[in-house]
């Protein structure tokens, strides 16, 4: 695993599972809310904790309206853009950067002011009691079959996603609580491995603020347009918590 180290200063932003359905056109509700959330923002830096997109099939996506219009705006938002590619977008690739988004697959390390270190992931590596769902992330993350279904015809990838959508949600709901619970205990393991006192994730789409021990701390936001969707960094890496549809007012 390869985290980016990046510096996240005074006023930097995190949000995650905007679930964005380019396919919806420019117009759509939810990329105006976006729209109106990124006008709002003054940060220095935004990380993105994946599943920006509804579903992203690669190069192709790019080429659609509402595809463009989120590239677009991104291209156009003055501070850095980081991308954590989640299980929604994980075709993301180099048609993203052209717009100047930058890509972590494997999470970011940040630093904070004051030289606390944070770590960020999308959050479904952290469900490893769902042992199906591991091996299907590990097989879609794996070089070649990204590769793969990054070049086949968008017909065809649109197919394959909506299948996986399918399946996920009817599989779901039949799954043990624990088997989509965040586990705290690889929150801990990984954050000891990459040196870091904050672990702040996505993907449960439902805000959880947990004390791990020794300082250590979990964080999910909820989904965005949650109550609590919006992390900013303040001074001595103090963090906060906002809703983007206040921060857009």
């Amino acid at each position: 695993m390869v985290l980016l180290n990046i510096e996240l200063p005074e006023g930097s932003q995190v949000v995650g599972d905007l679930h964005l359905d380019v396919d919806g056109g420019k117009d759509a509700p939810d990329l105006v809310q976006f729209a109106r959330f990124l006008k709002g923002s003054d940060a220095p830096v935004l990380v993105i904790l994946g599943d920006l997109f509804e579903y992203w099939l690669g190069p192709s996506h790019t080429s659609t309206p509402g595809g463009r219009t989120v590239c677009q705006q991104l291209a156009a938002f003055p501070g850095r853009v980081v991308l954590i590619p989640g299980n929604r977008d994980v075709l993301a690739g180099s048609e993203l950067e052209a717009f100047g988004i930058q890509l972590a697959p494997d999470g970011v390390l940040g630093s904070l002011p004051g030289g606390t270190k944070m770590l960020l992931l999308h959050g479904d590596e952290l469900c490893i009691r769902d042992v199906n769902y591991q091996r299907l992330r590990r097989f879609l993350r794996s070089p070649l079959v990204r590769g793969t279904l990054r070049h086949l015809p968008a017909f065809a990838t649109r197919a394959i996603a909506r299948l996986l959508r399918k399946h996920s949600e009817k599989a779901t709901p039949k799954k043990a609580p624990l088997e989509v619970t965040q586990d705290a205990d690889e929150a801990r393991r990984r954050l000891t491995a990459a040196g870091a006192g904050v672990l702040v994730a996505g993907h449960a789409h439902r805000f959880r603020d947990e004390a791990l021990g020794d300082a250590s701390r979990l964080l999910i936001l909820d989904a965005f347009g949650g109550e609590r969707d919006v992390l900013r960094v303040g001074e001595q890496a103090g963090l906060s918590f906002a809703s983007s549809a206040e921060a857009a007012l």
